[in-house]
């Protein structure tokens, strides 16, 4: 014979609550509104490049957070990629940086950007860049890059070679071009993008990178279509008649020499004043009265 059990509902109480219970959840409910929670990474973009040995990135790896929450004043980023990779912002394989939290209509935003180096000694194939928040260590964001051969470096001097400067004067620009042939082993010859230049002056007292001081070595970036260009300041003081050499050396290709002669400036006489008068006599001297009123005086001869 079955034998039925009723089951009583839990009593629940809606009545008024506590004096103390309902201070505590004030105490919650305000600390809810207020105070800051960490947010994690939620934005990327720059993933899944593919990239020639000897080069930079083409994007930048994009991080950030968007939120409608609360946010602290401040953000922390860390990065990292396995050697010989390292970030072209400080040549190493960490950085950190901390950014301010910035409005965006209704929502705050906060987002870190990171360039990416190559070397030529770097392994083909794939490479992890990774990133996370201090306040979201544990939710971080990878990025890929995939590597492809350096093949065929070549480099070209295209303008600026044995230029003749006087002291003081700006050079035209050097202009080097750098191309490769295509990694996937084709006879196509592409440019050389966002390949590091480093220039070098022989000659720090002769001339300068900087137009306001000492400046012998300067880095930068091929651009777009594999030219690096960039002119220099011949010092005001130079006394070195001779030559100067400026070499480029980017890094995975042949380096280049471009020369440059120091000359003396020509000397030469400027008329300020006295061009253009009648031809009175070379004996015949014009002067003024009291009243401006032009005196024509004869030397004597003797």
């Amino acid at each position: 014979m079955a034998t039925f059990v009723r089951l009583h509902a839990p009593h629940v109480f809606f009545g008024p609550l506590p004096a103390l219970m309902r201070s505590l959840l004030a105490l919650v409910l305000v600390a809810t509104g207020t105070t800051a929670h960490a947010e994690c990474l939620n934005q990327s973009s720059g993933d899944n490049q593919t990239v020639v040995k000897g080069s930079a990135i083409s994007a930048p790896l994009t991080a950030g957070i968007t939120t409608m929450s609360t946010s602290p004043p401040n953000e922390t980023f860390n990065w990292s990629v396995a050697a010989p990779l390292t970030f072209t912002g400080n040549g190493n394989q960490t950085l950190s940086e901390t950014l301010p939290w910035m409005m965006s209509g209704p929502n705050n935003i906060v987002d870190s950007v990171q360039g990416v180096y190559i070397p030529p000694s770097a392994p083909t194939g794939s490479a992890t860049v990774s990133v996370s928040t201090t306040s979201c260590p544990t939710l971080p964001i990878s990025f890929t890059i995939n590597i492809g051969a350096l093949l065929n470096p070549a480099t070209t001097k295209l303008a600026g070679d044995n230029q003749a400067l006087q002291p003081g004067s700006p050079s035209a620009l050097l202009e080097l071009g750098l191309t490769h042939t295509d990694p996937g082993g084709g006879p196509t010859v592409l440019s050389a993008v966002n390949v590091p230049v480093i220039f070098t002056i022989s000659d720090a007292a002769i001339a300068s990178f900087d137009p306001g001081g000492p400046l012998n070595t300067f880095k930068i970036y091929s651009d777009g279509g594999g030219i690096a260009a960039l002119p220099f300041y011949v010092n005001p003081s130079a006394t070195n008649r001779g030559q100067l050499h400026d070499h480029r050396r980017p890094l995975g290709y042949p380096s280049q020499t471009f020369n440059a002669s120091v000359t003396a400036g020509v000397p030469t006489m400027t008329i300020v004043s006295g061009n253009g008068q009648s031809g009175a006599s070379p004996h015949d001297i014009e002067t003024t009265d009291r009243r401006d009123i032009p005196v024509r005086h004869t030397r004597k001869r003797r």
